[in-house]
């Protein structure tokens, strides 16, 4: 899914919030167990054994106000839709 989104955001620079560092901050930590954000397959197995209570979250470290600022794509545009075609566009970004 990384790589998928990373190719978009290649073709499309200013489409994104973030920036590729975040996408490779992202995949490293996939596999770095640092977090608990991506333990176990399910969020229901993560909330059956309380992941949250033994490991911090990656969106909080990745998006606490020290960081974020490291993944802020400086060629993001605002695009805005005409018409209300419903792509499910919403206001959560970085």
């Amino acid at each position: 899914f990384l790589e998928a989104v990373w190719q978009v955001l290649r073709q499309h620079p200013s489409a994104f919030e973030f920036n590729e560092r975040f996408l490779s901050v992202m995949a490293y930590h996939v596999y770095s167990c640092r977090f608990g954000t991506f333990l176990f397959n399910t969020d229901r197995e993560r909330q059956r054994y309380r992941v949250w209570t033994q490991t911090p979250s990656l969106w909080t470290y990745m998006l606490s106000r020290n960081n974020k600022k490291k993944y802020i794509n400086p060629f993001y545009r605002v695009r805005r839709e005409v018409g209300g075609g419903g792509g499910g566009g919403g206001s959560g970004g970085l």
